[in-house]
C-alpha cells in the first residue's frame, strides 16, 4: 500500500475514533465536522474490520430466564451481575423502584 493511502487510512481511522468518543450520531458528527456523510459511510465500510477489532466489548450480558417452579407467580426475581453479586427483588416490587435501583447501581 502506498504511503499516501496509508496516511489517508490513518486519518480516517482517527476520525472514527473521534466519532466513537464524541457521543454524536454519525450524521451529527459529520455535520459538525463538515464531512460528507456518504464519504464517512464509504470509509466506515472500508475500515469496518479494523474498527470492529478495536471496539470495546458489548455492554450487554447474556440473561437466562428460568421458568418459575411449582408456583405460577414467583415470589422474587433474582439478578446476577458479572462480578457475582446477586440481587433479589420481590415479585411485587414496583417497576419504578426497580428502575431507580438499577440506575443507582450503575452510578447514574
Amino acid at each position: 500500500m502506498s504511503n499516501q493511502k496509508t496516511k489517508k487510512r490513518e486519518r480516517w481511522r482517527a476520525i472514527f475514533e473521534e466519532w466513537s468518543s464524541s457521543g454524536l450520531s454519525q450524521r451529527g458528527f459529520c455535520e459538525e465536522r463538515k464531512i460528507r456523510f456518504s464519504t464517512f459511510c464509504y470509509w466506515r465500510r472500508q475500515l469496518r474490520e479494523e474498527i470492529c477489532e478495536d471496539e470495546s466489548p458489548s455492554p450487554f450480558i447474556p440473561v437466562e430466564v428460568k421458568p418459575p417452579g411449582r408456583s405460577r407467580c414467583p415470589s422474587h426475581y433474582e439478578v446476577r451481575l458479572e462480578d457475582g453479586v446477586r440481587i433479589r427483588v420481590p415479585s411485587d416490587f414496583e417497576s419504578e423502584s426497580l428502575a431507580r435501583l438499577i440506575g443507582l447501581l450503575r452510578g447514574e
